[in-house]
């Protein structure tokens, strides 16, 4: 999927933390929270 633009988004610190914690080799933060999404989007 093509990025069209970035955001930023304010995040308490152990937030952008946690976040970073999941990250494996290159994955971007996009990735990560898309992968949360989805996993969210699923257990509704």
């Amino acid at each position: 999927m093509a990025q069209t633009g970035t955001t930023t988004i304010p995040l308490r610190s152990a937030t952008r933390d946690r976040v970073k914690s999941l990250k494996r080799g290159g994955e971007s933060y996009d990735s990560v929270i898309r992968k949360l999404l989805d996993e969210y989007d699923r257990g509704n």
